[in-house]
């Protein structure tokens, strides 16, 4: 992918444009992934009475499990409650933004 993206702004340059390179932040320039399973993490102590087995799932995760999508570890490892993933799309929403992770 690199590769690619130097030779097409090569290209555009030796035909005299300018060329724009627009970069997602967040697992390309940052890595996410710490902060992407701190929040699991509390999520799954949030909700452990209601959804116990999704804190046994989340304590065999680790930093490198991550990329861009919060539910794709669980799911890559079988967990299927869709009660206990919606709520946890919201509870990321409201704090992967926040500067206090």
């Amino acid at each position: 992918m690199r590769e690619s993206v130097f030779k097409r702004v090569d290209a555009a340059v030796a035909r005299g444009d300018c060329p724009v390179v627009v970069f997602d932040l967040d697992s390309t320039l940052f890595d996410t992934a710490g902060r992407h399973l701190q929040i699991l993490t509390e999520y799954a102590r949030a909700v452990q009475a209601e959804h116990p087995d999704l804190l046994a799932c989340v304590g065999d995760l680790s930093h490198d499990d991550f990329g861009w999508n919060i539910r794709a570890p669980l799911e890559e490892r079988g967990y299927r409650n869709e009660a206990a993933l919606a709520g946890l799309n919201a509870f990321w929403f409201e704090r992967f933004f926040a500067h206090a992770y």
